[in-house]
């Protein structure tokens, strides 16, 4: 149902997606390159972040969020069975249509587009941020993505399903989200993971990224024992 009035198709987001995979963190990663620059730079001054945030509050940073979403820079994958074209105009006309019969046009402002251009970009940015460090080119895994355990408090505020063990997506990108934590017990089990490494909290982390310069092995040892442990 949403994914027209998102402005991004899943066929396109898995493009960059993939690209993000097989290309981590080199000059053909998109998400390394669009989350490049000054507000992508950590350590980061409390004031800095939280303009940031206000700025994707006010809606002023939907617009970068869909460029760095774009397709055209991350032809790498084809999908083998796409969706027919007509079916996004033809979603578009029937939803304009039904608003139109039943006079919810300002419901459909008021509840979908106004959080799409506010609360949405914020969620996007907490999102990013916990899921790797960006300002670190050639880095491997281990060392810009971290490990987040949230609160109890904060599962039930923001469900991200489970994107906070976001090393052990890269590591086996072919497991489930819902089975990430069974990972991460395994690798407390084996002993690679390193509980003061672990961060207990969104905020936790967003404190430790104000205030420290080494971002480098912020995560459990990589499946491969490459990386020395943390």
């Amino acid at each position: 149902m949403a994914y027209p009035l998102l402005a991004v198709t899943v066929e396109n987001y898995a493009k960059v997606h993939l690209a993000h995979h097989k290309f981590y963190f080199t000059e053909k990663d998109p998400d390394h390159l669009r989350k490049a620059g000054v507000d992508w730079t950590f350590p980061m001054s409390s004031v800095h972040l939280a303009k940031l945030f206000l700025s994707d509050m006010l809606g002023l940073s939907f617009i970068k969020l869909l460029k760095g979403k774009r397709p055209e820079k991350t032809n790498f994958f084809k999908r083998p069975h796409p969706s027919p074209q007509w079916i996004r105009p033809v979603f578009y006309l029937v939803t304009a249509a039904l608003l139109t019969y039943t006079g919810t046009w300002d419901i459909f402002l008021l509840y979908w587009v106004l959080p799409l251009l506010t609360v949405f970009p914020v969620i996007v940015r907490l999102g990013a941020i916990s899921e790797h460090v960006y300002n670190l080119p050639g880095a491997s895994v281990v060392e810009s993505s971290p490990l987040i355990i949230p609160k109890w408090w904060e599962k039930l505020l923001l469900p991200n399903l489970n994107f906070t063990l976001h090393p052990y997506h890269h590591f086996y990108p072919g497991i489930a989200w819902l089975n990430l934590p069974n990972v991460h017990e395994i690798f407390k089990r084996e002993k690679l993971v390193s509980e003061q490494n672990v961060f207990h909290g969104y905020w936790a982390y967003l404190k430790y990224l104000q205030t420290s310069p080494d971002t480098h092995s912020l995560t459990p040892e990589s499946p491969d024992h490459s990386i020395h442990r943390t």
